[in-house]
């Protein structure tokens, strides 16, 4: 009863911080990219989330999980998933998969941040494209930023926007989400599914951050409660896990992050090597 408590509190405030979210887009996420960039990276998110919706059976992993997975490399890491996963993980039997999920999407993100400032120097990318590829490929958003400014100011600036319009896609690909596992369910009367509250709350917020109303210092602030909310809600659900279910979750689901997130960067590089950049 004192586990399932906790679990039921960890999803609700895992919901609060995915609101939260919203007030990190601004209006300039799109006024510093043009259409090509805003093309591609949509593009690229859409790619592998069909990948990694095809890939489940192959893998032998649940669809529910590949499309939580698919978003947390596609998106925004532990932030994408945990909002996925509250469009389609429908109990709480599924929260080993998603916090196993989240783990591991932390330490690719993680390595990320490492490993990918020195491929754009090797591909000698100019500060526009490697901005685009670490904003575009890195998971989370705080080592995408962290990352481009490891190169210089202006590639830290182009990754930070490519990463917040990412961000910015997490409404619609949950919305596409809700649309999906409606129609997989067993209901004998199809209805137009609503879209959950918090990312009616996502999309709220984004609006007002975007239309100036919020004060600056308020979405500064909103972002490490986010972070803190996620973080927190993750913990909990972490105490209610016993190791063996861990355990458990076994390497298929690794396996597919590893593979989409190679997926995402070969389509980012191919991108940013043959686009013109000003």
């Amino acid at each position: 009863m004192f586990q399932a408590g906790i679990s039921f509190a960890a999803r609700h405030v895992m919901r609060i911080g995915v609101a939260l979210l919203g007030f990190q887009i601004s209006r300039a996420t799109l006024q510093i990219l043009d259409v090509a960039d805003v093309v591609a990276l949509a593009t690229n998110v859409a790619i592998v989330l069909a990948v990694g919706w095809f890939a489940a059976p192959m893998l032998g992993i649940t669809r529910e999980l590949s499309l939580v997975a698919a978003a947390s490399v596609a998106i925004c890491g532990a932030s994408a998933a945990a909002a996925v996963a509250c469009v389609v993980m429908r109990n709480d039997s599924a929260n080993r998969d998603v916090a196993c999920t989240i783990g591991a999407i932390s330490i690719l993100s993680s390595a990320a941040m490492i490993l990918y400032p020195p491929l754009v120097q090797m591909a000698g990318l100019g500060p526009a494209a490697g901005g685009i590829f670490l904003g575009g490929t890195i998971h989370e958003v705080a080592h995408a930023v962290a990352a481009g400014y490891s190169v210089n100011p202006e590639t830290g600036e182009m990754a930070t926007v490519a990463k917040l319009l990412r961000v910015a896609l997490l409404a619609p690909v949950c919305i596409a989400v809700s649309f999906i596992a409606s129609g997989r369910g067993a209901s004998q009367k199809p209805s137009l599914p609503l879209p959950p509250a918090f990312l009616v709350g996502f999309v709220l917020a984004a609006l007002l951050n975007a239309s100036g109303f919020v004060p600056r210092e308020l979405s500064q602030v909103t972002a490490p409660l986010s972070r803190f909310c996620l973080v927190m809600s993750m913990a909990a659900i972490g105490l209610t896990l016993p190791w063996r279910s861990i355990r458990a979750f076994g390497l298929k689901p690794i396996m597919l992050l590893l593979i989409l997130s190679a997926i995402l960067i070969g389509l980012s590089l191919i991108y940013v090597k043959y686009h013109s950049f000003w």
